[in-house]
């Protein structure tokens, strides 16, 4: 709820250090779904809430969002992985694509310099030999 309310990132930090189990804690969303839950366990996040969910669908500060663990389905388990990792990931990613991109757009630049020198060459052969 503190999340929903958009209240500031240091209660946020607050209440989980004080409750970390809360960060972890999952919701089935409805009774039939938590019954389930609470018998069988989790097997899968879909229609499954959870803390980092709810911050990410009310579009929290990434300060907020970095505090939260990101849950992941793994052989019929549930393995937390810490927000600060989850944030390193990204970041990761995107860095890696940036330099694709980048790599990709030199590739074209060259390709297209390469074509025009190409063109001004066949030009410079094709134009009549200046008369004397």
């Amino acid at each position: 709820l503190v999340i929903v309310k958009g209240w500031s990132t240091t209660i946020v930090a607050a209440i989980a250090k004080t409750y970390p189990k809360a960060l972890e804690q999952l919701d089935g969303g409805d009774e039939k779904t938590q019954k389930k839950i609470d018998k069988d366990g989790v097997k899968s996040l879909k229609g499954v809430r959870y803390m980092r969910a709810i911050a990410e669908a009310c579009h929290a500060d990434d300060e907020i969002v970095v505090l939260l663990p990101k849950p992941k389905a793994k052989g019929g388990s549930i393995e937390w992985q810490s927000g600060a990792d989850v944030q390193h990931q990204a970041e990761e990613k995107a860095q890696k694509k940036a330099d694709k991109e980048a790599k990709k757009a030199a590739k074209a630049e060259a390709k297209r310099q390469k074509e025009a020198a190409k063109r001004a060459k066949a030009e410079a052969a094709a134009a009549p030999a200046p008369a004397e």
